[in-house]
């Protein structure tokens, strides 16, 4: 199993840079790094990486922990 810093620089890797991905979810850099090096992001943020990465990167790679099935039915 992967871990969510590496999904987090594959979102990194397709949208260009840190910035560029900060950019996408409406927050500073220094928030993608603290994802990148470990911190647990807010779901709010996981649509607008989704969109900039194009379906690359999915809500079950950034938070495994959040039961999606339940929330997509609901």
């Amino acid at each position: 199993m992967s871990s969510m810093s590496e999904y987090v620089n594959k979102a990194i890797e397709i949208c260009g840079s840190q910035s560029a991905l900060a950019r996408a979810c409406g927050v500073s850099q220094p928030t993608v790094n603290l994802w990148l090096n470990g911190g647990k992001m807010d779901v709010k943020y996981i649509p607008a990486i989704i969109k900039a990465t194009e379906g690359k990167v999915r809500a079950e790679d950034l938070r495994p922990d959040v039961d999606w099935a339940v929330i997509r039915n609901s």
